[in-house]
């Protein structure tokens, strides 16, 4: 299963996984991040959140320096979420501030 090291420090959406051809969607099989101060992050397809399941997608907000969480898919066959086909993964943060860690991910489709 591909996996990616997320790296991100910037206010606003940063692309995790780039965009699939037509057609084709991201899922996501599980992640992990640590932030390094107080920030509100959410997971997006494209500029849209993804759902409002807290547990998988968020919103979150992690209130200090080393502040870590882990999603991981539990029921067989089924992803944690996905991003509607075209989309790109972005992790969206409500200020720029570090955010390092990692996802596991397929892509599916035509």
């Amino acid at each position: 299963m591909p996996s990616v090291p997320i790296n991100v420090n910037s206010n606003g959406d940063n692309i995790i996984v780039a965009a699939p051809p037509a057609g084709q969607t991201i899922e996501v099989w599980g992640w992990c991040v640590t932030i390094n101060a107080a920030v509100n992050f959410q997971w997006m397809s494209g500029t849209t959140g993804i759902g409002s399941d807290v547990i998988k997608a968020g919103p979150y907000y992690g209130n200090a320096q080393g502040f870590g969480v882990q999603r991981q898919a539990v029921t067989p066959g089924e992803p944690l979420f996905r991003c509607a086909a075209g989309e790109s993964l972005n992790l969206n943060l409500s200020s720029g501030v570090a955010v390092g860690g990692d996802l596991e991910y397929t892509i599916r489709g035509k």
